[in-house]
């Protein structure tokens, strides 16, 4: 009978010491699960933040785009350009004639400045997604669309 016993004593240490293994293990899965979550949650944040300038410098470069061909064709030439953003602002350096498109996305600014080579009036902000570009009385007006 003590060999039955001793062997048996055995067997629920070795139980034990598999259960505490078990839960070792499953602990060091559960920091690494953690650990990749958090880089994933860091990584998606970042991407969203590269998106939104993207964004405002895609809308900058079709805008002033827009406005030097306007510019270039003349006096009574006006086009209507969907931006591909919503609720942004223009605004327009008279001394460096850069066209500035501002673009708050998620609580952050993002603002982009292209150069223009013509004087730009830009007073309708904030705009929505459409914008009428014109050229009248030898400035270029910028409109809600």
């Amino acid at each position: 009978m003590g060999g039955k016993s001793k062997d048996k004593s055995i067997c629920e240490s070795r139980k034990g010491q598999v259960s505490l293994e078990f839960l070792i293990v499953f602990a060091l899965f559960l920091s690494l699960l953690i650990v990749a979550v958090a880089a994933m949650v860091n990584l998606k944040k970042h991407s969203d933040d590269s998106l939104a300038d993207e964004k405002a410098i895609l809308a900058d470069n079709d805008i002033s785009s827009t406005v030097n061909n306007i510019c270039e064709l003349g006096e009574g030439n006006s086009k209507t350009l969907d931006v591909g953003i919503n609720n942004f602002n223009i605004e327009f350096d008279d001394t460096n004639n850069v066209l500035f498109v501002e673009y708050t996305y998620m609580g952050k600014k993002h603002s982009v400045g292209v150069p223009v080579k013509c004087n730009v009036e830009a007073d309708e902000n904030p705009y929505d997604r459409n914008v009428r570009i014109s050229y009248d009385d030898g400035r270029i007006k910028i409109e809600k669309g």
